[in-house]
């Protein structure tokens, strides 16, 4: 079953802000009607089975965009890392090991990998992860 521009429009505006009142009233005329008679059509709203569908629907998509995000998020950081400790292999000068320890630390906290690790950088820096966090802060 297909919904109306305004139901459409009121899973939309709930994702956004959470509140099935508050997205009633920026769906439907709703600028005369009581707060009452608000709330209890945003409820019926919310227990229509094609609405509560696509709202679940629409939950799924922004789910999956946070998702992707954090991917590249963490691509974009291993490649800063990689890239930084390729630079001070090149030069046998460790000028970016702060940056490459710093990305480092945040991939770990991103995988949520709080065990002590040791790190080597250039052949001779050797980082445990919680000097990694101290050089953060």
């Amino acid at each position: 079953m297909r919904l109306t521009i305004k139901q459409e429009k009121f899973c939309q505006e709930y994702l956004k802000c959470g509140n099935a009142s508050e997205a009633y009233r920026k769906s439907y005329n709703a600028g005369k009607m009581a707060t009452g008679t608000i709330n209890t059509n945003a409820k019926t709203l919310l227990k229509n089975n094609p609405v509560a569908i696509r709202i679940e629907e629409l939950r799924n998509r922004v789910e999956k965009k946070a998702f992707a995000t954090f991917d590249q998020k963490r691509d974009l950081l291993w490649n800063l890392a990689i890239k930084c400790a390729q630079d001070d292999l090149e030069n046998d000068k460790p000028k970016q090991a702060a940056a490459v320890v710093a990305a480092l630390a945040e991939l770990n906290k991103m995988d949520g990998d709080l065990a002590t690790i040791k790190t080597e950088i250039s052949g001779s820096l050797k980082v445990t992860h919680e000097e990694m966090l101290n050089q953060l802060k």
